[in-house]
């Protein structure tokens, strides 16, 4: 009886840095239960592997008279929400959706399949005359592969993914087997396996968290389109500020409701080669994510950062209540080109408004626009 919760409270054990990433970082949370949802049914796939990898007593003796246990559940919840978002959290990474002609890639034909590869892999392997464990490693490890092979930009998240599951992984197990000593030994199968010990754990054990690492750390971003970047070499908001001073700064950017953020801004108040602007929590978020991209890769090109807090403030009062009477002169700096921009958009305005007043619809170049057609325009032109 001495075991006979050692595997329920491990099980449980594994819940707790999942509820410290869950809590700490807020940005996660949806992803991270969404896994962890994906993830709690494979639990019920223990009777694959009991007793032929592991017998653990469980609670209400349930794996021993079914090969089913509740603490398998709880296992697969809790690495599927630490496993996805480890790799983000330790690097410092935003998730950014790809865009939209990467979808047509020619070696996305194969992407739907890429995504079942463990699953199609693992099926008839486990037929096979070996421990169902190995299957598994397989399974996953070639899913890995298949994910990179479709998106090569996942290479280093599955890898890094991998190390970094494999070294919480292996803490745990060390505690497990520190807490109860000799576990490992009365509960694995060690006699229907390699026999290779790592720190006393099963070398099985390490290379199904480096597959699981590698294939887990990836799918979401292989399954929704989207892709991590760091942002990490944005400026602080200004050098050696002070929490005050930040919520001041962030006070008179919320009363002033649009303006330039200059700790992200590089033009240091000169004509700017690009204007970044955005207003949202996650187009913002997006948006920093790009400069940090091309501050990285382009460090001679001029970014100017705008946001606003009131996507409604950028129209006239006449259009929506909240608007200002003139966003341009909100924006400083501007110069002469503010005041030609705002001469062009009054007599853009006016054209407009007179062309509904004669023929009752809109003009043809606001009419007729698609996204994309002045940039195939100007392609063909040259």
């Amino acid at each position: 009886m001495r075991d006979h919760y050692v595997w329920l409270v491990w099980s449980s054990g594994f819940l707790l840095p999942w509820l410290a990433l869950y809590w700490g970082v807020p940005a996660r949370r949806r992803i991270m239960l969404r896994a962890s949802l994906l993830t709690m049914p494979f639990g019920l796939t223990e009777p694959l592997f009991v007793p032929a990898y592991w017998s653990p007593p469980s609670l209400f003796e349930l794996a021993q008279r079914t090969g089913f246990d509740i603490e398998s559940l709880i296992f697969s919840f809790a690495i599927g929400g630490v496993g996805l978002v480890l790799y983000d959290v330790l690097t410092r990474r935003v998730t950014m959706r790809l865009p939209a002609e990467e979808h047509d890639h020619r070696r996305h034909r194969l992407h739907r399949i890429a995504l079942v590869v463990p699953v199609l892999v693992f099926l008839p392997l486990f037929f096979l005359r070996w421990n169902p464990i190995y299957a598994a490693i397989v399974a996953m490890g070639t899913g890995s592969l298949a994910a990179i092979a479709c998106r090569p930009d996942l290479r280093a998240r599955s890898w890094v993914g991998a190390a970094l599951f494999v070294a919480f992984y292996t803490v745990l197990l060390l505690g497990l087997e520190t807490t109860v000593p000799g576990y490992i030994g009365r509960v694995w199968n060690l006699s229907a396996l390699s026999g290779l010990l790592v720190a006393g754990l099963p070398v099985e054990e390490l290379l199904f968290a480096a597959a699981f690492g590698a294939y887990w750390s990836a799918v979401y971003e292989h399954l929704t389109w989207s892709t991590s970047t760091k942002v990490s070499s944005l400026p602080p908001i200004e050098a050696g500020s002070t929490a005050s001073s930040r919520l001041d700064a962030a006070m008179k950017h919320c009363i002033e409701v649009v303006g330039i953020w200059r700790w992200a801004s590089n033009d240091e108040g000169g004509a700017p080669d690009v204007v970044m602007a955005c207003c949202g929590d996650v187009p913002t978020l997006e948006t920093l994510a790009a400069v940090s991209i091309m501050r990285e890769h382009l460090p001679d090109l001029n970014i100017r950062v705008v946001n606003t807090i009131d996507l409604m403030r950028l129209q006239p009062p006449s259009e929506h209540p909240h608007g200002v009477t003139d966003v341009v002169d909100r924006l400083p700096q501007t110069g002469e080109k503010g005041i030609a921009l705002k001469r062009e958009l009054k007599d853009k305005l006016t054209e407009h408004r007179r062309y509904i007043e004669q023929y009752g619809q809109d003009m043809p170049e606001i009419r007729d626009w698609r996204w994309g057609a002045q940039r195939a325009a100007s392609g063909a032109t040259r």
